[in-house]
């Protein structure tokens, strides 16, 4: 059951990257600061029902679902924390590289 979570985790976590890059990519790549101001909350509230969700399954006492809990807790939490801090860092050092002409 616990190979089954990778996929099940890009599957449900995937969007909050998405909808950061496309609002960017909206407003134009320099307004990253509103873009993480207005999707970034929905992002949160989106991550925090996945987690209430999924996280229940770890209080379970059959061990195989419990872990599957634990592991989606950790996965869930690990995709916000890239999508709020490191896609934002990686969308300002390509817009700066882009708009300063270098492709690379």
């Amino acid at each position: 059951m616990t190979i089954c979570v990778l996929p099940r985790l890009l599957g449900t976590t995937n969007d909050y990257g998405i909808y950061i890059v496309h609002r960017c990519i909206f407003r134009g790549r320099s307004d990253i600061q509103d873009a993480i101001q207005v999707t970034g909350l929905g992002g949160i509230l989106s991550a925090l029902t996945t987690l209430e969700g999924f996280g229940t399954l770890a209080l379970s006492v059959n061990r195989g679902i419990a872990s599957v809990g634990l592991i989606s807790l950790v996965g869930i939490s690990a995709c916000l924390l890239a999508a709020l801090f490191t896609l934002p860092a990686t969308l300002q050092i390509w817009g700066a590289q882009h708009h300063n002409g270098e492709h690379g």
